[in-house]
């Protein structure tokens, strides 16, 4: 792999806060029938992206001590 997991882990996690972000500003703004689309494409891919980050970092940290 060419970049470490913790440079990939914290890559990861930043886009899935600005995922997240951009769907509760969404959701909070929009109107109820477009509701599902910032839930399913932003909140959805955001909290993947968060858990995912944080395996990555996880597993850096287990590496390193």
């Amino acid at each position: 792999m060419a970049t470490n997991k913790k440079t990939l882990g914290i890559t990861i996690l930043l886009i899935g806060i600005m995922l997240l972000i951009i769907g509760v500003i969404g959701v909070n703004t929009s109107s109820a029938e477009f509701d599902i689309i910032f839930i399913v494409g932003f909140l959805s891919p955001g909290i993947l992206f968060l858990v995912v980050g944080m395996i990555l970092l996880a597993l850096h940290l287990h590496n390193v001590t």
